[in-house]
């Protein structure tokens, strides 16, 4: 048990986390890039107020971010079995 929990462990901060990082990094510059590019948004499947490519990414950029950071505070416990 105490394995798998060193094996989790280190997948997250390890792999998981600088991963994440690095797809936070190319998404803000692709937000950036996109700042301007006007997008018709969609409501309930209907058209919606226009906004732009930038901000959607940004939006989703901030969900990840949260995410990233509930992940990295996770505490893997382990399990000490035995006589």
């Amino acid at each position: 048990n105490i394995s798998y929990a060193l094996m989790l462990k280190t997948a997250i901060h390890e792999v998981m986390l600088p991963l994440m990082n690095q797809i936070i990094t190319q998404l803000t510059d692709l937000a950036h890039q996109t700042a301007g590019q006007p997008l018709l948004a969609r409501t309930h499947g209907q058209p919606a107020t226009p906004t732009t490519l930038g901000k959607e990414i940004a939006n989703f950029i901030a969900r990840l971010t949260k995410q990233r950071k509930q992940l990295e505070i996770v505490e893997i416990n382990a399990k000490l079995n035995g006589a």
